[in-house]
Parts: C-alpha cells; sequence; structure tokens
C-alpha cells in the first residue's frame, strides 16, 4: 500500500495556525466492478456473463435481508448489519418510525480480512501534498 505525506493547517487548539504532517493512503481510485468480475472468471470457469448474474443475485438477496431487518453473513468477507438511529421521545405514543433520522448498514470484516491490512506492506512515496485545514 503506497502512503504519502500530508500537511495540514491547523484551524484551532494549542497549535492553530501550525502546519502538522500526518500520512495518508495514496488514492489510485476504486476496483472496478469490471474488475471484480475479470478476477472472479479468472479464478473460475464462470464466464463473464455467468459473474455478473452471480453477483448481482447476491446482492439482491443481500437487499431483500438487509431491507427486512436481519443482518446478512457473507463468509469469508464479514457480515453486514441493518441498523438506525432514532430520537429519544418522552412517551411510548410518541415513538414511531417518524423518530428515525439515520438507517443505514454496518460492516465487519472478518477477523482474517482485517488482518490482511495489517499484514499489507507499506511504501511511504516522498511526496508532500497539501491536505485539508484540521479542526
Amino acid at each position: 500500500m503506497d502512503l504519502q505525506i500530508v500537511w495540514l493547517q491547523m484551524a484551532m487548539g494549542p497549535k492553530k495556525g501550525q502546519k502538522q504532517y500526518t500520512i495518508h493512503r495514496v488514492n489510485y481510485g476504486n476496483t472496478t466492478h469490471e474488475a471484480i468480475l475479470e478476477g472472479v472468471q479468472a479464478a473460475s470457469t464462470f464466464s463473464a456473463a455467468d459473474s455478473e448474474l452471480i453477483i448481482r443475485h447476491f446482492a439482491d438477496v443481500i437487499e431483500e435481508k438487509l431491507s427486512s431487518g436481519r443482518p446478512v453473513d457473507l463468509g469469508p468477507l464479514g457480515t453486514l448489519h441493518p441498523n438506525i438511529t432514532a430520537k429519544s421521545v418522552d412517551t411510548k405514543e410518541q415513538c414511531t418510525a417518524k423518530t428515525i433520522t439515520s438507517k443505514g448498514i454496518t460492516y465487519h470484516p472478518r477477523a482474517e480480512l482485517a488482518e490482511a491490512l495489517n499484514k499489507a506492506s507499506l511504501r511511504v512515496i516522498n511526496s508532500e501534498v497539501r491536505g485539508r485545514k484540521h479542526k
């Protein structure tokens, strides 16, 4: 994984106005859907069309289960959990779906997958890039 040195101008606190340095991951862009399909096709006997169909059906099943409020075990990838955040109210009667302020999905990778990042080789590219202001 390539990393780069980034400097930030501190906007508040005891180091306000000072230049500080940190390391960020170099963003080379996302791995595309097509690249995933090519990888599946290369590692299996599935055609590109079969791989696409399997992934689409997989996504449909995940969407259905999450929409019904059920966590989804993705095997070696980990688990997806639907979640909500809601306002607290004074009475049970006031507690309705209208008090929900956000809905989302939380991803919990399997330990082996999370550990893969710890084992990744890291390389600091000797470049300095301006980051954003840090509060």
